[in-house]
């Protein structure tokens, strides 16, 4: 890996915010995709958050 590479990570528990901002901090975007329900402070450690309540119908299928 390199900086200016991405991160996705599935997850919405807060014990992974300091991984978050340990990656930030070596210039890597880091996006997390999870329930509305994830742990604020994940989402405002992410570069950004996507929900996955937003596609509910579609993985249900």
């Amino acid at each position: 890996m390199k900086p200016g590479d991405e991160i996705t990570l599935v997850a919405g528990d807060a014990d992974y915010v300091p991984a978050i901002e340990k990656l930030r901090k070596r210039g890597f975007a880091v996006h997390i995709v999870f329930w509305k329900h994830a742990s604020r402070g994940l989402k405002d450690a992410a570069t950004k958050f996507i929900p996955l309540d937003d596609y509910l119908e579609h993985l249900s299928r």
